[in-house]
């Protein structure tokens, strides 16, 4: 499956399929993409559920995600993870933030390409505007569990592997270098608004 071409004003034609109904969209991206607040706003719009998988493994779990990661090891973490995202995958008419590792397992980047009536949004920006925002959020005690914010060389690395892998599943790639959540809803919005009935088809790549 090839990446999705990217555009100068970050929103790329949509090609509409209108005999099946859209009826889940996953926003991917890298931790401070803004995957948890447009997904938030998004769904308000729409009137749709919105799940933070992150925020949904810990209430299945009953504890925090760092305390989970802790109790399980990394290995067993990612495989009840993996079993939550496929969880609220199936779900209709909802908006998903997985966390952003979800693309590191090949059965999650499976249930991605085998979706039905689904949208794979990749917000995406570049590392520095990332790691500067989850830095900010953490310092206002606002930020998630983010365990390579104190690895910034294995951080970068990781980047670079999962935008490579963001990009090859994703239908649309938005730049979220510098818009505000609000910003990128109106983006997202404009492109579905008159497609909410259809399935959004991924463009093949442009040499």
């Amino acid at each position: 499956m090839n990446p999705a071409p990217n555009h100068p004003s970050g929103q790329e034609q949509l090609i509409d399929k209108p005999d099946d109904l859209l009826q889940r969209i996953v926003l991917t991206g890298y931790m401070g993409s803004g995957k948890s607040s447009i997904g938030a706003l998004l769904a308000a719009r729409a009137g749709w559920l919105f799940v933070d998988t992150d925020s949904a493994l810990e209430q299945a779990s009953g504890i925090s995600a760092r305390s989970l990661h802790a109790k399980l090891g990394d290995e067993e973490f990612r495989q009840y993870e993996s079993g939550i995202f496929a969880a609220t995958v199936a779900n209709s008419q909802v908006i998903v933030a997985p966390g952003g590792a979800i693309v590191d397992r090949p059965e999650n980047r499976r249930v991605l390409e085998e979706m039905k009536n689904g949208l794979i949004i990749f917000l995406d920006a570049p590392f520095d505007i990332l790691i500067d925002r989850c830095l900010r959020q953490e310092s206002k005690g606002h930020s998630t569990y983010r365990p390579m914010l104190q690895y910034p060389e294995q951080a970068n690395a990781q980047y670079k592997a999962r935008t490579h892998l963001y990009a090859s599943i994703a239908h649309w790639t938005i730049d979220v270098s510098v818009n505000a959540p609000e910003e990128t809803l109106e983006i997202i919005w404009s492109g579905i608004a008159s497609r909410i009935g259809g399935t959004l088809q991924r463009e093949p790549q442009q040499n």
